[in-house]
């Protein structure tokens, strides 16, 4: 394989790490916000199970206390179901996260590669260059005798 072929799988093996990249920043910020959310709604819950239990210590009525109950029981769903997003988003993050990993390392590979053909390219060039070099002058040096 020539050194532009390997250079234009590395620049596409470069694409691909920086749609990882910005993938895994998505997942990450994703992640950070469901679990800003899950935090706030824990708060929430805790908030008014205390009501709960200052109005029952305050001997509120039935009614009322049913209908806090009712309400924290929301809350209650609502916290599960905002755990269950959470573990998803830590999930996505985390496949996105190793596929960044890999992407990097494919990367990283098939740069060596293309440094290595560079290097090769250097030298032969170098080799073709002292070979014509030597020509030259034993050329040179012969036509003095």
């Amino acid at each position: 394989m020539s050194k532009d072929s390997f250079s234009r799988i590395a620049k596409i093996a470069r694409s691909s790490e920086v749609k990882a990249a910005a993938e895994y920043r998505r997942y990450s910020d994703t992640l950070a916000s469901t679990e800003m959310q899950l935090a706030q709604l824990n708060e929430f819950k805790t908030e008014y199970q205390a009501r709960l239990e200052a109005l029952i210590a305050s001997g509120a009525d039935t009614r009322q206390l049913l209908q806090y109950q009712r309400f924290l029981d929301g809350i209650s769903s609502a916290h599960r179901q905002q755990g269950d997003v959470v573990r998803q988003a830590g999930d996505n993050a985390r496949r996105s996260q190793e596929k960044l990993r890999r992407s990097s390392a494919r990367r990283a590979s098939l740069d060596a590669l293309v440094d290595r053909a560079q290097s090769q390219d250097a030298r032969q060039l170098a080799t073709r260059e002292q070979r014509l070099s030597d020509e030259s002058y034993s050329h040179y040096s012969g036509d003095d005798q």
